[in-house]
């Protein structure tokens, strides 16, 4: 009788399953690409519409500063302002204003040219809706503004007396020549005079000071300041003062700054 000999059970091989598929390298970079467009041109989106509303607000503010500096002083104005973020406007705030006007008018005075610059300003906005004069809506900040007066514009503001007559002024940089007459104790004489711009009062007038009369072939040590421009006969007096004056080859220049910043 045989041996019967059982087999050992040879083992099975694990047969792996399918693996999942995988897009194409290609499709993944143009989804990653497609994406990032997406987000850059959203982003494009807000900062062109934040720039155009912050330019309409700007155009639209500087439309009611020169309109209002315009039927305060007359002539032709034209204003820029910047505010980041817009909505500072709206609570009459901004970083700079600049404005340039020609052909003004401030009370008797006539300028020729004006040119301000104002930084970190702020207006009232109540008293500028309400058609106030400048000197009620011009508050804080830092503001330098230049004049440009011509000579017959100053010979017309300077008071007129029986003691003292400005008959004409000629600009001699850095000094101006002014001709007249003028009453010394029972003696009216003509005088030709050499003046030079002084800042009196506060910064509140500008005279041309002069220390020698020319009168015929006496010269005479005669101390004498002339007004030329006094603030408190204008609208700017409440909130401006002259800083300084110079005298160029076609008008004296007249700079101011406002009070609070002195």
């Amino acid at each position: 009788m045989g041996t019967e000999i059982e087999a050992a059970p040879v083992p099975r091989r694990s047969v792996p399953g399918p693996r999942p598929k995988r897009p194409p390298a290609g499709r993944a970079r143009r989804g990653a690409l497609r994406a990032v467009s997406v987000v850059a041109g959203g982003a494009l989106l807000a900062t062109a519409v934040f720039a155009g509303a912050q330019g309409v607000v700007s155009t639209a503010a500087a439309r009611i500063a020169s309109s209002a500096l315009e039927r305060e002083l007359g002539g032709h104005v034209a204003v820029s302002v910047s505010a980041m973020p817009a909505w500072m406007l709206t609570q009459g705030r901004f970083q700079y204003l600049s404005v340039e006007g020609k052909g003004l008018r401030s009370g008797d005075l006539r300028i020729a040219r004006l040119v301000a610059h104002w930084r970190n300003g702020r207006v009232s906005l109540a008293a500028l809706r309400r058609g106030a004069p400048i000197g009620a809506w011009l508050t804080g900040g830092r503001l330098a503004v230049r004049l440009w007066l011509a000579p017959a514009a100053l010979l017309a503001v300077i008071p007129q007396s029986p003691a003292l007559r400005v008959t004409s002024l000629r600009l001699a940089p850095p000094g101006v020549w002014v001709d007249g007459r003028i009453r010394i104790g029972e003696l009216t004489l003509p005088f030709r005079a050499l003046g030079s711009p002084q800042v009196v009062d506060n910064g509140q007038v500008l005279v041309f000071r002069v220390t020698k009369l020319h009168a015929g072939p006496i010269v005479l040590r005669y101390a004498l300041g002339i007004p030329v421009v006094d603030l408190s006969h204008t609208p700017l007096h409440p909130v401006l003062a002259i800083d300084g004056a110079s005298v160029g080859a076609k008008a004296v220049q007249v700079e101011l700054v406002n009070r609070a910043a002195r």
